[in-house]
């Protein structure tokens, strides 16, 4: 998480002009909405993890981030 979605956080919080936004395709498990016994924002479930010991691959972090128009 400290790569992951904690630097997506910082990033949106301090960038309100970009979002998450839905990748198509469903692969893996959803982006985790918390950690560490703190929430994150919800629109993390867009993102997505991929686990070595369930998806038979390495690990992967996958989040699409966009700019608003």
């Amino acid at each position: 998480p400290e790569e992951n979605e904690l630097v997506i956080q910082k990033v949106l919080k301090n960038k309100p002009q970009y979002q998450i936004s839905q990748i198509d395709k469903a692969y893996g498990v959803p982006g985790l909405t918390k950690v560490y016994g703190k929430s994150l924002i919800p629109e993390l479930k867009q993102s997505i993890r991929i686990y070595p010991h369930k998806h038979d691959t390495i690990g992967f972090f996958i989040c699409l981030v966009e700019k608003i128009k």
